[in-house]
């Protein structure tokens, strides 16, 4: 049930992947200076991503991250498929 309340609030937001890195984090109590000190990555491509403002991520960062937090892809990041809208009227 939850998933499903994640992927329509997501959808309603206009996106189709669901970053969960900001909710990883505050489960485990990790501050984003932590993950950038033992990952090398900068506070700022950090905090943007926390904050959902990337829309493109290097395949790099989201490795250095699922290593550090010892997650899959699947886990950081969700895909949901977008479905077209089909207008009925226009196909008569």
């Amino acid at each position: 049930m939850l998933s499903a309340r994640r992927e329509e609030e997501t959808k309603r937001r206009g996106e189709s992947v669901e970053n969960k890195f900001s909710r990883i984090l505050g489960e485990r109590l990790i501050r984003i200076s932590d993950v950038s000190k033992a990952t090398g990555l900068s506070r700022t491509t950090l905090t943007n991503f926390y904050y959902r403002r990337n829309k493109n991520v290097s395949y790099e960062t989201l490795e250095k991250l699922c290593d550090y937090l010892n997650v899959s892809l699947s886990e950081l990041l969700e895909y949901y498929p977008v479905t077209k809208k089909t207008d009925s009227a226009s196909k008569q």
